[in-house]
């Protein structure tokens, strides 16, 4: 079954660090991750929970510095016997300075539902808010792992 047009989903959060000091955590966490196997993420659309989540493969590339901001290219793939019913993102993560103690993170994503003609119409039902909650829940992990003590399990990503 094909897929349906993508979706876009755009959030952001500030950050009390500098750009630069939130871009080398990022990188730091990330490159724990990294080598011959693929990142593995748990995504879902709670911060606070790991229920309702799924396993998906990822990759992250960069960053790449555009203008103010340092820019990461994120995607995902779900994994498994059900990948099929996910759907796929391909984001764009920056960084850019407030000031010297601030920074904004950013993500601009673009998902496929799945599941073709059903997958669009139930994604226009209920699905785009699963996926905004979930692109928000990710970055909000995300800020949190860079924030506090980067911890060695991006999975909880």
């Amino acid at each position: 079954m094909t897929r349906a047009k993508a979706r876009e989903v755009r959030t952001d959060i500030v950050l009390p660090m500098s750009s630069d000091q939130a871009c080398e955590r990022l990188i730091r966490l990330f490159s724990m991750h990294s080598g011959a196997a693929p990142l593995r993420l748990l995504v879902g659309p709670r911060r606070d929970s790991d229920f309702p989540a799924k396993q998906v493969e990822g990759t992250v590339i960069g960053p790449v510095h555009r203008g103010t901001t340092d820019v990461f290219e994120l995607a995902w793939e779900p994994t498994g016997a059900t990948a099929g019913a996910y759907p796929t993102l391909h984001a764009r993560l920056g960084l850019t300075s407030v000031d010297a103690t601030s920074s904004l993170m950013s993500i601009y994503a673009e998902y496929s539902p799945p599941l073709g003609a059903v997958g669009a119409s139930a994604d226009r039902a209920l699905m785009s808010r699963v996926a905004n909650a979930t692109v928000t829940a990710v970055l909000h992990r995300l800020a949190h792992a860079i924030t506090h003590a980067p911890s060695p399990d991006v999975v909880g990503v």
